[in-house]
């Protein structure tokens, strides 16, 4: 391995995706041998892209996304579609199969979406974590379909969990299991300086664990990057180019379309990182209240909101220290929400005394 990286002059990192994805290519060889020489052709095209996509590319951004691994051109490595539902904006998205193994497929129907499918594409071929959503490959196009964003398959959305909880809530350890693992995945995604921006259930999607040991359990991943910020920095205010980002239940105060502008020239400015931390603490509300933040209020105004004006969360279900943590996060003063760091601390703190 040694020898590759000073060969290619590339990160020792890369070579361990690199050879996790050899070690898979041997599976799938067996799982679709009949396909034969085809597959292997595929599969090694593959790996070849990615490498080269991985060596080159440091940082996530929208200007590289030349670069990306791109297979529209592989019409034979795809399987049936199945709808699953539509997506944010004017996309849907599919399980499919590729080369035979499950997967998730986002397509892009508009013209107009090209700048969110070319910045979510850009983000998410760079992430690697056990709680973000598994990047496969992606097309650009010109024909319908063409344009698309291939990922893992996951069982649904927490959104759909959560209904199909049915009203019984969850236990406390399955709460916080669930919680922390969100926590998990902001804190790597602001570790590497990207605000999702749009945090919500309905962008993480679980999978249920199939162990003899553990009931109810599930692995927990974020998806959706389209409207997320790249380069963003701890504790700084950006401007911001829009209003309106990210969805009314779940958005911070400070980026509400009517928040006051507090920046030069009457421009506002958010702190993003803040922001998806108050996104956090609504997604938890929704988590331990079985429904939308404020379903059983009226919906807060502006003014209502930036006074701390929040759902009733179940005090008699759940622990005072989560309930104390999820108010910390829905702080109105976005400087006094914690960061995703002290949170993941803070819940692992209190799931080793369950």
């Amino acid at each position: 391995m040694l020898y590759f990286h000073n060969y290619f002059n590339i990160q020792p990192s890369i070579f361990i995706i690199f050879f996790e994805d050899l070690a898979k290519v041997e599976v799938w060889k067996h799982f679709r041998a009949s396909r034969g020489d085809t597959v292997k052709h595929c599969l090694a095209e593959y790996l070849s892209e990615k490498l080269k996509f991985l060596s080159e590319q440091s940082q996530p951004s929208t200007s590289n996304a030349c670069s990306l691994i791109l297979w529209n051109k592989q019409p034979r490595t795809w399987g049936r579609s199945t709808f699953l539902g539509a997506g944010s904006g004017t996309c849907g998205v599919y399980s499919t199969y590729w080369l035979g193994i499950p997967c998730a497929r986002k397509q892009f129907h508009d013209e107009g979406t090209e700048p969110f499918f070319l910045k979510e594409a850009s983000i998410l071929a760079q992430l690697r974590h056990p709680h973000i959503i598994n990047f496969v490959c992606c097309g650009n196009g010109k024909k319908p379909g063409d344009q698309f964003i291939t990922m893992e398959l996951m069982e649904k959305s927490l959104f759909k969990l959560i209904e199909d909880q049915k009203g019984i809530c969850f236990s406390t350890p399955v709460a916080v299991d669930i919680i922390v693992q969100i926590a998990k995945g902001m804190c790597y995604l602001h570790d590497q300086n990207i605000a999702h921006r749009d945090l919500k259930p309905q962008n993480v999607v679980v999978g249920r664990l199939s162990t003899p040991h553990l009931e109810d359990h599930y692995c927990v991943k974020l998806v959706d990057f389209g409207v997320s910020k790249t380069k963003v920095e701890v504790s700084k205010s950006n401007t911001m180019t829009r209003v309106g980002i990210g969805t009314t239940y779940y958005r911070a105060p400070e980026v509400h379309p009517k928040a006051h502008p507090d920046g030069i020239g009457g421009r506002r400015k958010a702190i993003w990182f803040k922001a998806d931390v108050f996104s956090f603490a609504m997604t938890c509300a929704h988590i331990l209240l079985l429904k939308r933040p404020f379903d059983d209020q009226k919906f807060p105004n502006y003014t209502e909101l930036i006074q701390d004006k929040r759902p009733n969360l179940p005090l008699n279900k759940y622990p005072q220290e989560l309930i104390d943590l999820i108010k910390d996060c829905w702080n109105s003063k976005p400087r006094s929400r914690p960061s995703f760091l002290d949170i993941w601390i803070r819940l692992e703190n209190f799931d080793t005394k369950l």
